[in-house]
């Protein structure tokens, strides 16, 4: 015979970060995937990337083991992403409010779509690292200095 026992689940907001970060497959949800490329890319150009990741991943943001295939996936379908953020702009205008944070992210990924890791999300080698995904995704040197 089976006996129910009851459980306490305690669930805290820290606790739902992954959830928001991993959706199905280990697909990133896109708005997040943008603030991660362009933090970690950032965090690249300084020289800082393990410290950056140590936070994300002890935040529940990033998984050490799989951020360089999620970013090079999100990368191979970017393109997509960029209509998408710009609808998000126009709709947050209508309704009275700032479209910028849309539109930012819109330009995050028309750069991410031109520098693609790959053509389609699975042609995404699932064991690719952070260090190449970034080698890929990020300006050169030549371009940072011709943007300063």
């Amino acid at each position: 015979m089976v006996v129910p026992e009851v459980i306490e689940l305690r669930i805290e907001a820290a606790d739902l970060l992954p959830d928001l970060w991993v959706v199905l497959g280990g697909e990133a949800v896109p708005e997040l995937c943008a603030l991660l490329a362009q933090a970690l890319r950032t965090a690249r150009a300084h020289g800082v990337v393990e410290h950056v990741l140590d936070d994300l991943v002890d935040t529940g943001l990033a998984d050490r083991d799989h951020t360089g295939a999620t970013l090079a996936r999100a990368s191979a379908k970017a393109w997509r992403y960029v209509a998408e953020m710009e609808e998000i702009a126009a709709t947050q205008s209508e309704a009275g409010l700032t479209p910028d944070l849309f539109r930012a992210l819109a330009v995050v990924y028309a750069d991410l779509a031109d520098r693609a890791v790959a053509v389609a999300p699975e042609d995404v080698e699932g064991d690719i690292t952070l260090e190449t995904v970034l080698d890929r995704l990020s300006p050169r040197q030549a371009e940072t200095e011709a943007t300063r």
